[in-house]
């Protein structure tokens, strides 16, 4: 495959099938982002691929940005002592998330000539998922990215032609440039945990989507708001299957919101009619 053949089919997935990654591959990707720049040699990216079942159950629960249900969630963690040492203030605050940021195209660019798809995620809680992975505090978390082998055909969201966004030498001087909308962690919190998480309490889990998710959703950007909801319509339908077995409606319904509910990034329009006929059925119920 040629480069810009990878660039140009370089999509975000978000449904994902259970077929599991073998784990050579997993190295090879490894193996492509190690080779990306790094500021002054760096090299403090450290690569975790979350596999097992339950500590991926685990991480989806405290991660909105997770969805699709990857095979294989990779954490990719910097050294923070080594960043210090090696490279000062600047690597701490800068050089880091941008190693790992060209860490991570070289990896999703790789994936796809290996016929396998990702998504890059900076809404997670970041103080849960190091516990969940006992990932020790001189490791700061920079991104998920949730890899595995593609369901169905994303759909994209259109790009404007490259002399609409380049400029030579200066910038138009009616150029307003807009103001970006951070992705923070969340905080910290010293409070201890006084609820006992139960593996078959499906709905403790659709509670704590739904907190995690209020919290990210300040610093996130507008269009997450109804993806967030959708998904959490999904995880209720869910329970309501497990309620309901006889009932195939539910699941219907659940199918059709997981089939659709990327629509808000890429096919607004198609979204809202999702949502409309959505609404249609549930009225018929009242």
């Amino acid at each position: 495959m040629e480069l810009y053949d990878a660039i140009k089919n370089r999509h975000s997935i978000r449904s994902f099938s259970p077929e599991p990654v073998p784990e050579d591959l997993l190295l090879q990707l490894a193996d492509a982002a190690q080779q990306a720049p790094t500021a002054s040699n760096l090299q403090a990216w450290k690569f975790l691929f979350v596999t097992d079942p339950d500590l991926k159950e685990k991480v989806d629960l405290v991660s909105p940005g997770l969805s699709g249900k990857p095979p294989v969630i990779l954490v990719i963690c910097s050294d923070m002592e080594k960043a210090s040492r090696k490279g000062g203030r600047n690597s701490e605050v800068y050089g880091c998330l941008m190693d790992a940021s060209m860490a991570a195209e070289n990896l999703m660019l790789r994936a796809v000539e290996l016929g396998l798809g990702t998504c890059a995620i900076k809404s997670f809680n970041e103080t849960a998922v190091r516990k969940i992975l006992e990932i020790p505090q001189k490791y700061r978390i920079e991104m998920l990215i949730s890899i595995g082998y593609p369901e169905g055909n994303p759909r994209c969201p259109k790009r404007p032609p490259a002399d609409e966004i380049t400029f030579f030498n200066h910038f138009p001087q009616d150029d307003v440039q807009p103001q970006s909308i951070a992705c923070n962690d969340f905080p910290a919190s010293d409070s201890k945990p006084v609820i006992k998480r139960k593996s078959t309490d499906p709905e403790l889990e659709l509670f704590i989507y739904l907190i995690t998710s209020a919290k990210a959703l300040p610093d996130e950007p507008v269009s997450y708001g109804p993806i967030r909801l959708t998904e959490a319509a999904s995880k209720l339908c869910r329970i309501l299957c497990g309620k309901y077995p006889e009932s195939e409606e539910y699941q219907a319904l659940r199918s059709c919101i997981d089939k659709d509910k990327g629509k808000a990034l890429t096919e607004p329009e198609a979204f809202s009619q999702m949502l409309k006929h959505i609404s249609e059925i549930l009225v018929e119920c009242l």
